[in-house]
C-alpha cells in the first residue's frame, strides 16, 4: 500500500528454482570433471539423523511428506501422492514408513523420527492402543 503512491508495484519472480538450474549449467564449463568435496565414509555421524513426517487426506486426494535430516544439516524433502483412499491418520502412518524405508536404504543408524500426528506418536510410545485392524498393522510394522 504505502508503495502505491510511488507507482511501484511488486511482482512476483516466477521459476527460480528452474533459473538456478539454468544459472548453474550455464556456469559450469563442458567437460569439468567431477570433484568430490568431501567424503562421509568411514567418519562418525556427530549425532544422528532427524525424521520430520506429514499427512493428509482430502477429497481432492491423499499425500505424505518427509523431511530426512542428516547430522550435517543436508535436507532431503520428499513427497508421496498415495493412489488408495485413506485416513488422515493411515496417510500419517504412511509417511512414516516411507522415511523409515527411505533411511533403512540409506542405512542411517540412529533416527530421531518427529510426527505431527498426537495418535501415530502416542501409539509408537504405548499410551494409546490402535483401536482398529488397519491402525493395528500400521503399528506393527512401523514398529518392525
Amino acid at each position: 500500500m504505502e508503495l502505491g503512491a510511488y507507482n511501484i508495484t511488486y511482482i512476483p519472480r516466477t521459476a527460480i528454482k528452474g533459473q538456478v538450474l539454468a544459472d548453474f549449467i550455464n556456469e559450469v564449463p563442458v567437460g569439468t570433471k567431477h570433484v568430490e568435496a568431501c567424503s562421509l565414509v568411514g567418519e562418525e555421524d556427530p549425532k544422528g539423523w532427524t525424521l520430520y513426517t506429514d499427512g493428509a487426506s482430502s477429497q481432492k486426494g491423499v499425500g505424505a511428506s518427509l523431511v530426512l535430516i542428516d547430522p550435517y544439516g543436508t535436507k532431503y524433502t520428499y513427497a508421496i501422492r498415495l493412489t488408495f483412499p485413506s485416513t488422515n491418520n493411515e496417510a500419517e502412518y504412511e509417511a512414516l514408513l516411507a522415511g523409515i524405508k527411505i533411511a533403512q536404504k540409506m542405512k542411517v543408524q540412529a533416527l530421531d523420527v518427529k510426527v505431527d500426528s498426537k495418535l501415530v506418536a502416542c501409539q509408537m510410545t504405548g499410551k494409546f492402543v490402535a483401536s482398529n485392524e488397519w491402525m493395528a498393522k500400521y503399528l506393527a510394522k512401523a514398529k518392525e
